[in-house]
């Protein structure tokens, strides 16, 4: 408004009351001038001109007040529709009465078009009853009538798409409308509620994850944990001390708190320096859990750098690689038995006709010498030897898999209590035989001579195991999965697999039970260390498996075979 309108309107106001006045009778003494004399007039004029340099400072003051306000009026809105934050004023039925330029931008709508409609057009339809719960209970509860009260909602922006918004409101009075309005501050949190979530899935999937995790603080001294998951405490072996998966009792403990039980005190010094040196770090750890199984793991360590750029972190990954490890060491010894396989099988056939020939040879010496000759008692004795060398060379074949024979379909529970019927005479007394068949024939396609040399090896290696009074169980049925069986040999095998299991009660195996199929390896006083080594090469020689497990009560062999086809 311009000053010149301005002192119109204003003398327009003043004529208006001294009208008003004059009609009323209220006006003030009129004086009359006849009776003044010039000193008084003098004086009245000076008085006029006095008050009317006031009017004109009043009115100075007046303009610049007014100058003033209007100057505040456009830096509020500019700093209300230019504020980094959207705000909105909505009636009690939700209609959006102000909007600034920022909600609108955030919306993206124009603001005239954001004007007497509902805000709940924005909500997006599965969080439409949250915000009617809200708004509600800013209205209706007298106990955040002015107090500040937060919600996050989903909000469908004009272009259709779906963003995370948290929404801060009070209701209070207002003059302008005359009613009860809400005061919302309105933010984005999409991002931040993006992170959460990947955040969330990424500890998700830490927790779900194989290797255990766990982050030191290296700023700190004695390097505290700040993060372990539930895995890392089950390599370990402290699972049992969690509540729920509740790993927060390590939360700024000394980082060998989670290892003194399980390292010796050179690994945890070595993993120290590791830890001090800022560096990646690998390294693979035995830890022995019997004296004759031990498990593996490999530890690494990842530094990490804070958002200086400085190395702030260590991360810990401990991952168990007994099966890797165990897997190596039966590849090994598969290699290291491909290779006697293949050095005995060259010479066994050579050695078989030669055998041949010295007991043809014999037996003429034996039969040509007379009764009264002395060389008879040791010819007998060298047809003997010869016999032995001779079973020996059998077992060497059946090591190597080059045994005679035809493969043919056989059943497997027939075949076990024919070799059990011709053993009976080599079972001590002392041992009770318990012997558990399937109900149903198990056929398999294999060389039977080689089927029973492995019952026959594996029933004889049990009965010998047991020093005085026991038992020796076997059972044939079909396979299940899922035991601690330490497989020495096992290739892929079909889905309908029969297994043959013979278990003793006799003395714990104290080796790595790896080595009880190396050749020339034996406990016996006596024995030639070639009985499982022949087992485990009829096993290969027919595609089967063999593993075996030993506790303080029993070892058990077992022996997996394929089904023949059901055509």
């Amino acid at each position: 408004m311009s000053q010149k309108t301005l002192f119109a309107r204003l003398r327009r106001q003043a004529e208006q009351r001294k009208a008003a006045a004059e009609s009323t009778a209220l006006t003030e003494t009129k004086i009359d001038l006849t009776e003044l004399d010039l000193t008084d007039a003098q004086r009245l004029v000076e008085e006029l001109q006095i008050y009317q340099v006031e009017l004109e400072i009043q009115n100075e003051e007046l303009r610049e007040t007014q100058v003033e306000l209007e100057t505040a009026r456009d830096r509020f809105a500019e700093l209300y529709h230019t504020a980094p934050i959207g705000y909105l004023t909505l009636s009690r039925s939700g209609t959006i009465l102000e909007a600034n330029e920022t909600c609108a931008d955030m919306l993206l709508m124009r603001r005239s078009r954001l004007m007497k409609r509902p805000f709940s057009f924005f909500i997006e339809r599965s969080d439409l009853e949250k915000y009617a719960e809200y708004m509600r209970s800013l209205f209706t509860n007298p106990a955040v009538r002015g107090a500040r009260k937060a919600v996050e909602i989903r909000v469908k922006l004009g272009d259709g798409t779906v963003r995370f918004m948290s929404l801060t409101g009070n209701v209070e009075n207002s003059t302008r409308f005359d009613s009860l309005v809400c005061r919302l501050v309105v933010l984005d949190i999409d991002e931040r509620k993006q992170m959460e979530r990947s955040q969330e899935l990424l500890q998700t999937a830490v927790e779900a994850g194989a290797d255990g995790i766990a982050i030191s603080d290296l700023r700190e001294r004695g390097f505290p944990w700040l993060y372990v998951n539930s895995q890392m405490m089950r390599l370990i072996g402290k699972s049992a001390e969690m509540d729920n998966n509740d790993t927060s009792s390590l939360i700024n403990q000394n980082w060998q708190s989670l290892y003194d039980d399980m390292f010796g005190e050179d690994v945890l010094l070595r993993l120290e320096d590791g830890i001090a040196t800022g560096a990646r770090f690998e390294m693979t750890v035995c830890v022995p859990q019997s004296d004759v199984q031990s498990n593996w793991f490999d530890m690494l360590l990842y530094p990490l750098e804070d958002s200086f750029g400085r190395i702030a972190y260590c991360v810990h990954v401990l991952r168990d690689v007994s099966e890797r490890v165990h897997a190596e060491e039966a590849m090994r010894r598969s290699h290291h038995l491909d290779t006697v396989s293949e050095l005995v099988g060259g010479f066994t056939s050579e050695f078989d006709e030669l055998l041949t020939k010295a007991s043809s040879q014999t037996s003429v010496a034996l039969m040509l010498a007379g009764e009264s000759d002395p060389s008879k008692s040791y010819l007998s004795e060298t047809i003997k030897v010869i016999d032995e060398a001779a079973n020996l060379v059998r077992q060497l074949q059946a090591y190597t898999g080059s045994a005679g024979g035809d493969v043919a379909r056989w059943n497997l529970n027939q075949l076990v209590t024919d070799t059990i019927a011709l053993a009976k005479h080599s079972i001590p007394p002392s041992v009770t035989l318990s012997v558990h068949s399937s109900e149903e024939p198990l056929l398999i396609e294999a060389k039977r001579g080689q089927i029973q040399q492995i019952i026959l090896n594996l029933l004889l290696n049990a009965c010998e195991a047991i020093d005085a009074v026991g038992e020796v169980t076997i059972e044939v049925g079909m396979w299940q999965k899922g035991d601690d069986t330490l497989w020495m040999h096992r290739p892929s095998l079909p889905d309908r697999v029969a297994y043959l299991l013979v278990r003793n009660n006799g003395a714990t195996i104290d080796h790595p039970l790896q080595t009880l199929f190396d050749p020339f390896f034996t406990t016996k006083e006596a024995g030639r260390g070639f009985g499982l080594a022949a087992t485990l090469g009829a096993v290969r020689a027919n595609n089967g498996a063999i593993g075996a497990r030993s506790d303080l009560a029993h070892t058990t062999f077992t022996v997996l075979l394929p089904l023949a086809s059901e055509e």
